[in-house]
C-alpha cells in the first residue's frame, strides 16, 4: 500500500490438544516439603531449648 500498512486475514485452525501437566503430584510435593521444613524448624528450636537448660 502507499501508506506503509498491510492488512491480511488469518484463519485460526484448531491444533492438537496439549497434555495436562502438574496435577496432584506437584501439590503433594509442596505439602510434604512444607511439613519437612516445619518439622526441621520445630526440631531445631526444641534442640536449642534443651541445650540451653
Amino acid at each position: 500500500t502507499t501508506d506503509g500498512s498491510l492488512t491480511t486475514n488469518v484463519v485460526n485452525k484448531k491444533g492438537s490438544v496439549l497434555p495436562s501437566t502438574g496435577g496432584m503430584g506437584t501439590t503433594i510435593l509442596y505439602v510434604v516439603g512444607t511439613i519437612l521444613v516445619l518439622a526441621a524448624g520445630i526440631l531445631l528450636v526444641t534442640k536449642k531449648r534443651m541445650d540451653a537448660k
